[in-house]
């Protein structure tokens, strides 16, 4: 898919349909998807791959690596994180970072410590712009809403939110102490449900 993106006007339909034909054979090996649920994959990938495109125009980019799972270390822990893809922008040196999550609205991303952390890892890797203020490190958040539709959300390295970040620290340190118990969300709506928890 790399190759695709890195030479757009070499890539056709043709190519890009062989691209989701190989992905869903792999996922078809474990689940034996039926002949009508792989045309409805098949209809749906080419929806979001169009919708994709006119959100994150390519022309505009330099592809530079991805997929990629680098390891973030917080504290003595190491955090595997998934970036989809990594560009660079012709124009600036900002870079653009694809991610792929199970929600893209406003509040999942701004309360997602992964993707605070991805930030905060790649910023550094950019000089700051101090007469325009440009952020160093541009987060296109991509996610699946109910009716299959792709939602779409940014979120940049001039909005990370350090509180949160030293939160994220703060509670791996406690995990790494042994001492921290993580509560489990009550599948039940019942009048003791504060009391339980």
């Amino acid at each position: 898919m790399i190759n695709a993106l890195r030479n757009p006007e070499k890539t056709s339909a043709r190519d890009l349909q062989g691209i989701i034909i190989d992905a869903i054979s792999r996922i078809n090996k474990s689940d034996r998807l039926l002949e009508p649920q792989i045309n409805r994959y098949m209809h749906l990938c080419l929806l979001w791959i169009r919708e994709f495109f006119e959100i994150f125009p390519v022309e505009k980019y330099i592809a530079i690596s991805g997929p990629i799972r680098p390891r973030i270390k917080v504290n003595k822990t190491l955090i595997e994180v998934r970036v989809s893809g990594i560009f660079r922008s012709t124009k600036r040196q900002t870079i653009h970072v694809i991610v792929f999550t199970s929600g893209a609205t406003e509040h999942y991303i701004r309360n997602d410590p992964v993707l605070h952390l991805i930030l905060k890892v790649l910023s550094p890797l950019v000089k700051t712009h101090q007469q325009t203020k440009r952020p160093q490190v541009v987060l296109h958040a991509f996610g699946f809403g109910k009716n299959s539709n792709l939602n779409y959300y940014t979120y940049n390295s001039n909005d990370i939110d350090h509180e949160k970040v030293e939160m994220i620290e703060r509670l791996v340190a406690t995990m790494e102490s042994g001492h921290h118990f993580p509560v489990l969300p009550c599948l039940y709506k019942c009048p003791y449900k504060k009391e339980c928890l």
